[in-house]
């Protein structure tokens, strides 16, 4: 039975069609419910392929689910080759099975690369990992040009221990004082003649494990000095005096860090560089004349050394004669008559008496 509401608007369709021909009200209706037949039968058709596409997909992803369970539960070819031939099957399998288990581990044994923080000569053994570095000696005091192996030693997290002097990264902090080499050879660079002592640290790096050691570069003991010139005789001027210092190795270098001074500044003074000046005093009321010869000593002092240089002014004996006038130290007594003399005037004239 067609449905009521849909049966009543195809009539009003139908009525609007026709018009004033209400004769075709029956052929309409007809023609409404067959298209209306069709038209479900379509929906019914849709209906259907769709739910058969639905029930393959379901069916093919269930067998692609549970195909490779079902393949590797038995060894079907196997077996029926062990069927058939036991004898030749189980030779096969015992000259097969060393050649498949052997020579992937020689391969991968020849292509694993070496690890430098495991040590050596552990072959067949699980390596142990690098778990802390230290280098010896600690602390190392050189002079110049000498050289001091460092020997690197690596502690294992199984409790070993091993030499990686050979292994380990060598650097050093600052090599203008000390250089190393790549086999843990230190040599001392600075600390020559007149330099201080310095310092840096040499360093072994491995796998991001680090060891340092310091050094200490040491310089010559200064064993004397010496002032260039030794003796400058001169009255007048100024001269460079340069301090030069002998070492314990028999060498000798100019020395800047030098303490000068003079035992008379007055004649002859020096400033901490060297620079010497020489001046003759002047004559004063307390030296009324310049002494015939003028001396001065200097002295260079350095790390517990000492050096003199002699300054000498020697003078004519005309020249050292000469005495200030004693008109600048006593006055001139003025003339006796120019105080009691009295001008003419015409009063002064006039007192005198007419004979």
């Amino acid at each position: 039975m067609p449905n009521p509401a849909l049966y009543e608007a195809l009539e009003t369709a139908a009525r609007e069609r026709i018009g004033s021909h209400p004769l075709n009200v029956d052929r309409a209706v007809r023609i409404g419910l067959r298209q209306l037949r069709i038209r479900m039968l379509i929906t019914y058709a849709t209906g259907l392929a769709a739910a058969s596409v639905v029930a393959i997909t379901a069916v093919a992803t269930h067998f692609a689910l549970t195909a490779p369970a079902h393949l590797s539960a038995g060894p079907v070819p196997t077996i029926a080759s062990t069927s058939e031939t036991p004898s030749t099957t189980a030779t096969s399998t015992t000259t097969e099975t060393p050649s498949t288990t052997t020579n992937p581990t020689t391969a991968e044994t020849q292509n694993t690369p070496t690890d430098p923080t495991t040590p050596s000569g552990t072959t067949g053994v699980k390596p142990q990992t690098l778990a802390a570095i230290t280098v010896a000696p600690r602390e190392v005091t050189l002079a110049q040009g000498s050289t001091q192996q460092l020997r690197a030693t690596g502690t294992y997290t199984d409790g070993s221990a091993h030499d990686i002097t050979n292994d380990v990264d060598w650097t050093t902090d600052d090599p203008a004082v000390a250089a190393v080499g790549r086999d843990g050879l230190v040599t001392a660079v600075a600390g020559g003649p007149g330099r201080p002592q310095s310092r840096t640290a040499i360093r072994a790096t491995i796998a991001e494990r680090s060891a340092s050691v310091a050094i200490i570069v040491m310089p010559h003991d200064l064993t004397g000095i010496s002032i260039q010139p030794p003796t400058i005789r001169s009255c007048a001027g100024s001269y460079t005096l340069v301090a030069a210092g002998t070492y314990s190795d028999g060498t000798a270098a100019d020395l800047t860090d030098v303490q000068w001074t003079s035992d008379d500044s007055d004649f002859a003074s020096v400033t901490q560089r060297g620079q010497l000046t020489v001046k003759t005093p002047r004559p004063n009321p307390t030296l009324r004349a310049i002494p015939r010869n003028l001396r001065a000593v200097i002295t260079a002092t350095a790390s517990g050394q000492t050096a003199r240089a002699v300054v000498e002014c020697v003078r004519s004996e005309s020249s050292t004669s000469s005495t200030p006038p004693t008109s600048s130290a006593t006055p001139t007594t003025p003339p006796a008559a120019s105080p009691t003399r009295v001008p003419t005037t015409p009063s002064s004239a006039a007192s005198v008496p007419l004979r």
